[in-house]
C-alpha cells in the first residue's frame, strides 16, 4: 500500500519559534519608581484612634438630623397627610386578655343614700351590742383555761391521794401478813433461844400479842370468837419427852392426861391444854377447857 502524502508543507524552525531573547526581569530601566503619596502615611496609633473618634461623631449628628427629621414630619396636623392617605384607617381593637380583666375587676359600688347610711349605722350598733352581750354570757378564755387548768390541778391531787392510799393499804395489808414473823424475830433476838410461829393457827382465831417473860421464854397469844383465847409459851429447855413427862405433865396433870405421837413428835394433851419438846426448845398450850379439839391441837403443834 501506497503511504499518505503529507498535505502540509514543510517551514523552517525559525518561522515558527522565536529567537532567544534577553531577560529584562532584573533590568532596572523596566521597573517604575514609586509614586510619593498625595497624603502623609498615619503611622501613629494614635493619630487613628483620633480619626475613628471624627468619624463617629461625624456618623451621630447623621442620625441625629434624621431623627430630628422624622419627629417633625410626626408632627405636622393630620389635615395635610389625609391628602395622601389610600386607605382608611383600622379600628382600635382591645386585646382579649385586657376585656378578661376588665371584667373581672370589681365595679364601684354607687354611694348610698343618707337613709340607707343611717340604716347600715343602726344595723351595726345592734350587732356590735349583741356581740358585747354574748361575750359577758360566755366566759372569756382566759376564765376557761384557768378553770381547765384547776380540774386538771384537782384531778392529779385526787390521783396522788388515791396511788398513796392504795400504797398505804398495801404496805398495812403486808405488814398484816408478816406481823407475826416480824414481832416473833423481835422477840427471839430479846430472849436469844429460835421462837417459831405456828404456819396453821386454828379456824377463827388471830394473833393478839407477842410478848416475853423473863430472859428465856416467849409467849405468843390467840384471840377467837365467844372470847376465846389461848397462848402457848416457849423456853428453851434440855428435856427430852420422858423428862418432860416426869418434870412436867405428871407433877401438873397427875393421870389426867392422852398421849398422841405425831410426825416423830410426843403431844401430851389433857382437855385444852398441851406440852411438848421439839429442837431443844418446851412448848406449852394453855386453854379454857372447850376451847380447842385434839384435832385442832395437833394441826397446830406440827406447824411448828
Amino acid at each position: 500500500m501506497d503511504q499518505p502524502q503529507n498535505n502540509q508543507q514543510s517551514r523552517p524552525s525559525s518561522a515558527t519559534h522565536r529567537g532567544p531573547q534577553r531577560s529584562s526581569t532584573l533590568n532596572r530601566n523596566y521597573v517604575k519608581k514609586p509614586a510619593t503619596p498625595s497624603h502623609p502615611l498615619i503611622t501613629s496609633a494614635a493619630k487613628r484612634q483620633a480619626e475613628d473618634l471624627k468619624r463617629r461623631q461625624i456618623l451621630a449628628a447623621q442620625m441625629n438630623q434624621q431623627r430630628l427629621a422624622s419627629l417633625r414630619s410626626q408632627n405636622t396636623p393630620q389635615a395635610t397627610k389625609s391628602t395622601h392617605l389610600t386607605q382608611p384607617d383600622t379600628p382600635f381593637m382591645r386585646h382579649p386578655l385586657q376585656k378578661r380583666i376588665a371584667s373581672q375587676a370589681p365595679r364601684p359600688a354607687t354611694m348610698p343614700s343618707a337613709s340607707e347610711r343611717k340604716n347600715l349605722a343602726i344595723k351595726q350598733a345592734l350587732q356590735s351590742v349583741s356581740s358585747i352581750s354574748e361575750d359577758q354570757n360566755q366566759p372569756s378564755l382566759t376564765t376557761a383555761i384557768r378553770q381547765q387548768t384547776r380540774q386538771t390541778k384537782g384531778k392529779k391531787i385526787l390521783l396522788a391521794f388515791a396511788c398513796a392510799g392504795c400504797c398505804m393499804f398495801l404496805l398495812g395489808y403486808f405488814i398484816h401478813l408478816n406481823l407475826p414473823d416480824i414481832s416473833m424475830q423481835v422477840a427471839a433476838m430479846h430472849t436469844g433461844i429460835n421462837a417459831s410461829y405456828p404456819s396453821y393457827p386454828p379456824r377463827n382465831f388471830q394473833l393478839a400479842n407477842v410478848f416475853t417473860e423473863e430472859k428465856d421464854k416467849v409467849v405468843i397469844e390467840f384471840a377467837g370468837p365467844n372470847q376465846k383465847s389461848f397462848s402457848i409459851s416457849e423456853t428453851k429447855s434440855a428435856w427430852d419427852s420422858t423428862a418432860l413427862l416426869n418434870n412436867f405433865v405428871k407433877p401438873n396433870w397427875d393421870e389426867d392426861y392422852d398421849t398422841i405421837r405425831e410426825q416423830g413428835i410426843t403431844i401430851y394433851i389433857s382437855e385444852s391444854n398441851a406440852a411438848w419438846v421439839n429442837g431443844g426448845i418446851f412448848f406449852h398450850l394453855e386453854a379454857e377447857a372447850g376451847t380447842l379439839s385434839k384435832k385442832q391441837i395437833k394441826n397446830l403443834v406440827t406447824s411448828f
